[in-house]
């Protein structure tokens, strides 16, 4: 009985000629460390490659929105015919990373900015721009035959 313990804590204990169990992982730890970086490099380059061509199947773009642009805001689509933004612009007072502050008379929304879209001119230069005669013959119906 005494040998068929000793012979099985050898068989647990590591190989026959005496080596413990896990002496081959030391020698292949260094081989890995030595290819290490030049792994990640090529992973790096790889992870570039797919990010450009997901980026260009999407058409990504940077966006311009900037504080003091006027921008649009999103809206849910009730009906098939309904605008994909508010009508009414909001002005851009704060942006940090890809959440935007826009404020407008009566609310001020903070959101992604996926959810905006840069409208030019402002509303105030868009009224500017127009002469007086026209904004008062535009209240008035115009009846056509």
């Amino acid at each position: 009985m005494p040998t068929h313990t000793t012979q099985h804590h050898k068989q647990m204990s590591g190989h026959s000629d005496g080596r413990p169990k896990c002496a081959h992982r030391n020698t292949h730890l260094g081989e890995v460390q030595q290819y290490h970086g030049e792994l990640a490099k090529g992973d790096r380059t790889k992870k570039a490659k797919m990010k450009e061509y997901a980026d260009r199947r999407q058409r990504a773009q940077l966006s311009t929105v900037q504080e003091g642009d006027w921008v649009l805001i999103r809206q849910e689509q009730k009906r098939k015919l309904d605008s994909l933004y508010h009508e009414h612009p909001l002005q851009v007072t704060n942006r940090k990373g890809t959440m935007v502050m826009a404020v407008s008379d009566d609310k001020r929304v903070t959101q992604n900015i996926t959810h905006f879209r840069k409208c030019n001119p402002s509303p105030k230069e868009a009224l500017s721009g127009v002469d007086s005669d026209v904004t008062e013959d535009a209240s008035t119906p115009v009846m056509r035959s």
